[in-house]
């Protein structure tokens, strides 16, 4: 059975544009192995951002998404205060992550 439900949109660790030999330019595939399904993704270039953003049903539900992602990023956030988990989160090299974890403090979780 195939089915193309695309677009699904995310990032690749390598370059896009071609630089530094990256082998995953515009066209390049990636397939992966999910249970019985075989997903197949196919790296977009640049170009393919106002397509994708400017879509009806992208522009219809985007304060859908951009809530759900307020959402996710609010969950992450009390999972990375929780207890065990703080100490490590303040020791990983990521300086923002570090800033926002001072800026919340102890703050109580509202929800």
């Amino acid at each position: 059975m195939r089915s193309q439900m695309g677009p699904v949109i995310g990032k690749v660790a390598l370059t896009v544009d071609g630089t530094q030999g990256s082998a995953m330019g515009p066209g390049a595939q990636v397939v992966l192995q999910r249970g019985d399904l075989l997903l197949t993704y196919t790296v977009a270039g640049p170009q393919a951002l106002a397509s994708i953003v400017e879509h009806p049903e992208a522009v219809a539900h985007a304060d859908g998404h951009r809530r759900t992602g307020v959402n996710v990023a609010s969950f992450a956030l009390v999972a990375l205060r929780g207890e065990g988990v703080r100490g490590r989160a303040l020791q990983a090299p990521c300086p923002r992550l570090r800033a926002l974890l001072r800026a919340v403090g102890d703050a109580p979780v509202r929800g």
